[in-house]
């Protein structure tokens, strides 16, 4: 199509509303429903309807958060010319880095960890004696606590107050505070969004 090639700025807002549909639909087998929260919610977490407004609020704190690196990576090919595609796709690269996307899953693996130890504590002692970094905590900006993290978790708290995954997650966080001096931050709340509602 000769539109994806269209470099003029309404083009590539309409290629990049394109480009969101189609990635929305790919993650929800093809379902598309008014908003993408909606749409996510409806796939995802059918028995949580109110898992509508914190699966906006994590699409919100990570889109309005900015130079991430794949954010970064996509504007750079941007700048050099690329489609809004190539740009996408170079982003979308990015994030399977370690470091970034793939961040999360460490922070999964170490909940499960704590879960099948029955010991948070063991588990945390266990991997800074190795000299192993926490999945969730720390960040080359924030020196304190993440605040997109401790919105989510407040966000989460309310809606569901009593769930153990978020118990998990305040035993983690108050374990690695008190043993070290980093702070929890965006991919521990989302692991924590993740477990709570029961998303992919």
């Amino acid at each position: 199509m000769l539109d994806e090639i269209d470099l003029r700025t309404d083009a590539v807002v309409k290629t990049g509303a394109r480009i969101l549909r189609l990635l929305v639909r790919v993650a929800t087998q093809g379902k598309m429903g008014d908003s993408i929260a909606e749409t996510l919610q409806w796939a995802w977490a059918p028995d949580f309807p109110e898992a509508v407004d914190l699966i906006n609020t994590m699409l919100i704190l990570y889109a309005d958060h900015e130079l991430n690196t794949s954010a970064f990576t996509a504007r750079c090919v941007a700048s050099a010319g690329a489609t809004p595609y190539g740009a996408v796709g170079a982003g979308l690269a990015a994030l399977q880095g370690y470091k970034h996307g793939a961040a999360s899953e460490r922070t999964e693996l170490l909940f499960r960890e704590a879960e099948l130890s029955g010991n948070v504590e063991r588990t945390i002692a266990d991997r800074l004696r190795l000299g192993e970094l926490i999945s969730g905590f720390g960040h080359a900006v924030y020196r304190d606590v993440d605040p997109r993290a401790k919105l989510m978790l407040d966000c989460i708290a309310k809606r569901f107050p009593d769930s153990p995954h978020l118990a998990l997650a305040r035993e983690i966080i108050d374990v690695t505070h008190r043993l070290t001096t980093v702070h929890y931050n965006v991919d521990l709340a989302l692991t924590t969004l993740v477990r709570v509602l029961g998303l992919p």
